[in-house]
């Protein structure tokens, strides 16, 4: 994105940012278009991420090189501390009856959530996703089906927090 951009910047390294910060983002840049002849591609990566995009390329035919640098997972003091986190959420929510908003901007963070709430479907349901790309906005719609449950997904362009702010406030204004 445009913060790793920034700052590979000031190691002289230039690089491109998709206007969509998401693995199909990064696919549209017109440089995948604009070289013919791609032989390979590296991915810096956490573990378990840009399974899309090494997909794509790897249907192309392109060699694709691994530097898997970091774990994804979630943090143990999260899972200690949710259930308490889970029964304040619900006792607010009773009383006020409005969404909680939710962004989400991985599928792996998606899944940490869904791990987390798995004791609290109600919790679940009394979300309102913003979920970053196409992508995530199917994934989260097909999870709801699947899973059976209730709440409402909202995709956005990017998550800086005025955009955020903007979409929460649209969204706000027709419930």
């Amino acid at each position: 994105g445009k913060k790793t951009a920034s700052v590979l910047a000031t190691y002289g390294v230039e690089s491109l940012v998709p206007e969509v910060e998401t693995s199909e983002g990064m696919l549209s840049l017109p440089i995948f278009k604009m070289l013919e002849n791609i032989r390979s591609v590296a991915f810096w990566r956490g573990e378990g991420g840009r399974q899309f995009m090494m997909q794509q390329c790897a249907e192309q035919h392109i060699e694709i090189l691994n530097f898997v640098l970091y774990e994804r997972f979630c943090p143990i003091e999260t899972v200690h501390r949710f259930p308490h986190i889970a029964q304040d959420l619900l006792q607010l929510n009773s009383l006020k009856h409005a969404p909680y908003w939710v962004c989400i901007s991985s599928e792996a963070s998606w899944k940490n959530w869904i791990e987390l709430c798995q004791h609290y479907p109600q919790l679940l349901n009394q979300c309102h996703y913003l979920v970053l790309g196409e992508r995530l906005y199917q994934l989260l719609n097909h999870d709801k089906t699947a899973l059976k449950l209730n709440y409402t997904v909202s995709a956005v362009v990017d998550l800086n927090p005025e955009m955020v702010l903007h979409t929460i406030q649209d969204l706000q204004r027709k419930l």
